[in-house]
């Protein structure tokens, strides 16, 4: 890997205690935790699928519980969270 090391530590450390905020919008979330992940690189897929899940808020985590869809990509991830996060938002509007 090219880059300064130093740099992709700090950006590991980042995505590690990267959160949602309870009531923000899955969009930014997704947008801001692929900025980490490309500037990391060779994480596999299963590791960023956990540290995406890992910092969502519960009422993210409690839907997905009930999703009756077997979830194995963080892409598939990304747009089931994505819809739960668009129906949470427009049912609080």
């Amino acid at each position: 890997m090219f880059g300064d090391p130093n740099e992709v530590i700090k950006y590991e450390t980042e995505l590690d205690s990267f959160r949602m905020k309870e009531g923000g919008h899955v969009s930014l979330y997704i947008a801001y935790f692929r900025g980490f992940a490309s500037r990391i690189g060779d994480w596999g897929e299963r590791a960023l699928i956990h540290h995406f899940r890992k910092g969502f808020p519960y009422i993210i985590l409690d839907q997905l519980a009930f999703h009756p869809s077997r979830i194995d990509s963080l892409q598939a991830l990304m747009d089931i969270t994505l819809d739960i996060g668009t129906r949470y938002h427009e049912r609080k509007n």
